[in-house]
């Protein structure tokens, strides 16, 4: 019992109260086994709850649950589809059709990057039909088609 109310104490009130404590005269293990026989079950196990001062440990607190909803599905209409392109302007009539989609441009030549008619495609790119892609630049390409050059801005 002697170790009980310590193991008590501690844990209540922090290894402070074993200092202030005053010491607890051990009990006999007769006076001990009559005790426990002569005390009913309830008032044993309340015993054993309360503390040396006969006050109830505080009960922690129950952690809160917290519930993340789902989110209830939306039905959406699929999204209209991209309007066409037109092809690039100012190529010979007999050059092929493209159509220029965007680009990346880069410090660094590896890096840099077109996209023509739905295909990424990098510097020195054969377009088709001797059309070439000779440079990206930050606002645009430069196609080469039969020996001559065409700047395309986009």
């Amino acid at each position: 019992m002697h170790i009980r109310r310590i193991a008590f104490a501690w844990l209540v009130y922090g290894s402070a109260a074993l200092a202030q404590a005053p010491p607890v005269p051990p009990a006999t293990p007769a006076a001990s086994a009559a005790s426990a026989a002569s005390a009913s079950p309830a008032s044993a196990s309340s015993n054993a709850v309360m503390g040396a001062a006969g006050v109830r440990p505080p009960t922690p607190a129950p952690a809160p649950v917290f519930t993340n909803p789902s989110p209830t599905p939306v039905a959406r209409a699929p999204a209209p589809p991209a309007p066409e392109m037109p092809p690039v302007a100012g190529l010979p009539a007999d050059a092929p059709k493209v159509v220029i989609n965007g680009g990346i441009y880069s410090e660094r030549k590896d890096v840099r990057a077109a996209i023509v008619n739905g295909h990424v495609v990098h510097e020195g790119a054969d377009l088709g039909s001797g059309l070439v892609l000779q440079e990206i630049r930050p606002s645009g390409l430069v196609l080469g088609f039969r020996g001559s050059r065409y700047t395309v801005v986009y």
